[in-house]
């Protein structure tokens, strides 16, 4: 009866180990998702008052004011940009702009993931290959690591971001989630704790298998 229990309890313990390293890894393939669409979030307004500089004191609109349309003079002249809804002004203008930088000063996919890879890291204490897609008008530029490579293997990708008035821009994030990546990610706390639970079972197991072969 004690050698049936001890055999329960020492596969109780393997189990327990194998379940909780699944849902670290699973809590720590969620994280870097997370982390992935917040640093794209933040690297894209930053990128965005880099090279609005000067001009947002023009276009920056007032808050808790609403806004269904605007007119600007684009690079075919006068133009009137309409939204669905009322909108923010202090978004709306932030939209109209988005979409006069992207003639005039566009977004390089290269520099957005240079600020993607040290937002991630800095802030999150995430790292790992990454790359930026930057669509303008269809047509798509791509930035960071080599996407054929990326495509081979397991890849985290945030959803196609729209950042101006009309919809003629966007930007898409992805990040390598190859297993070797995530197990890379997992914080130094939790490692430690899943080996001692490693080196527990493995000692519970000998010393079962010991007193089985001394009986």
């Amino acid at each position: 009866m004690k050698k049936t229990l001890g055999y329960i309890f020492v596969c109780v313990m393997w189990l327990l180990f194998f379940v909780m390293s699944l849902t670290v890894y699973q809590d720590t393939f969620v994280k870097m998702k997370c982390s992935l669409d917040a640093a794209l979030e933040e690297v894209v307004l930053t990128d965005f008052q880099n090279r609005a500089m000067g001009s947002i004191n023009h276009y920056g609109g007032k808050i808790n004011r609403k806004i269904k349309s605007v007119s600007i003079v684009g690079k075919d002249g006068p133009e009137e940009i309409v939204f669905k809804d009322s909108i923010d002004e202090v978004i709306g203008m932030r939209l109209v702009l988005q979409y006069i930088l992207s003639d005039v000063n566009p977004i390089h996919p290269d520099t957005l993931n240079v600020m993607l890879q040290k937002q991630l890291s800095e802030k999150y204490d995430i790292g790992g290959y990454t790359g930026v897609i930057y669509i303008h008008n269809n047509k798509k530029y791509y930035g960071g690591s080599d996407l054929l490579e990326a495509a081979r293997s397991s890849i985290l990708t945030t959803n196609i971001k729209v950042l101006d008035a009309k919809s003629t821009i966007s930007v898409q994030a992805w990040m390598d989630a190859h297993w070797i990546t995530v197990m890379n990610n997992i914080s130094f706390v939790t490692y430690l704790i899943q080996l001692l639970f490693f080196i527990a079972s493995i000692f519970l197991t000998k010393l079962l298998l010991k007193r089985q072969d001394s009986s």
